[in-house]
């Protein structure tokens, strides 16, 4: 898992609207509500992680509006 925080440039309130990956079995969770900072936490599952891979997490905001790209990599689990 990695946790991603997400905050305004002028220091203004951030809000997720919603935050998806676009590799299917990658589980994202974002924080609920409005404030100074929002976070998004990115799960690969250990089916996934077996084996090195990459996605793209996209997070919409409601405040202040637009969408974030996070590039995701892993290396594989390590035996």
């Amino acid at each position: 898992s990695a946790l991603v925080q997400l905050r305004s440039p002028d220091g203004k309130a951030v809000s997720v609207a919603s935050a998806d990956s676009d590799l299917p079995g990658v589980v994202v969770k974002h924080s609920t509500g409005s404030g100074a900072l929002a976070t998004v936490r990115i799960t690969i599952p250990e089916a996934l992680a077996a084996q090195p891979g990459r996605c793209t997490v996209r997070v919409r905001l409601s405040e202040p509006g637009g969408e974030v790209a996070i590039p995701v990599s892993w290396s594989g689990a390590k035996k």
